[in-house]
């Protein structure tokens, strides 16, 4: 069950700390209690989702050279006991969030298990929407931790995490479309070409995005 979880992608959750690290927000103890209790219901979320996806796309995996290892293709984890503790860690994580007294937070929450179950069930079988999804799920855990700790999210700090988590999920469809054995039915529309040219295209953004919010980061520090 802790394999199917796939705690080596909960570091991606750590994005929760952008927005207040970037804020300076984090000198406090209570400030990184809270961040780490945010961290927490995005790993317990995206646990659910990949549990989920794993019984979604079961026999998919099965015929794929190395996911047919994962516990649920493999047969290791039933699919009955995957899809019940997946619906109990996808659903636990708005009623949990709140605990920590902030309804903005948990409608952020709640926000990110609807897009994450919808991209399992639906989304990421649609060319660019799939890509459009997974940059939409990074750039609700940044929201999350900006609302947790009460620090405002401006339009180029948004667009900074929002381009850097496309070039992120392009370079990873990228390496799966020149893999032997593509496992996403999109991958049979999108080229290597058009993928390399993307992730091209998205890096020379992200620089100038970031040196962009960079610069209005220091003038606002300077005034």
């Amino acid at each position: 069950m802790l394999r199917a979880c796939r705690p080596r992608q909960w570091p991606k959750n750590l994005l929760v700390l952008a927005a207040p690290a970037a804020a300076g927000a984090l000198g406090a103890l209570s400030a990184w209690l809270v961040c780490g209790a945010v961290v927490a219901l995005f790993c317990l979320a995206a646990s659910g989702t990949y549990l989920l996806n794993d019984v979604r796309d079961v026999d998919r995996d099965r015929a794929h050279a190395r996911k047919r290892c994962r516990p649920v293709a493999s047969g290791a984890l039933p699919l009955r006991t995957a899809f019940a503790a997946g619906i109990v860690l996808i659903f636990a994580a708005p009623p949990l969030s709140l605990l920590l007294g902030d309804p903005a937070l948990t409608a952020v929450v709640t926000g990110y298990v609807l897009l994450t179950a919808a991209y399992t069930f639906r989304l990421k079988d649609i060319v660019l929407v799939d890509l459009a999804a997974v940059t939409g799920c990074h750039v609700l855990r940044a929201a999350a931790g900006a609302v947790a700790v009460g620090v405002p999210m401006t339009g180029s700090f948004v667009l900074v995490v929002a381009i850097g988590a496309l070039l992120l999920v392009s370079g990873k469809r990228e390496a799966e479309r020149r893999g032997t054995t593509p496992a996403r039915r999109t991958l049979g529309v999108y080229s290597a070409r058009f993928l390399t040219r993307l992730r091209v295209s998205v890096s020379a953004v992200l620089v100038i995005t970031y040196c962009l919010w960079a610069l209005s980061q220091g003038a606002w520090h300077s005034a």
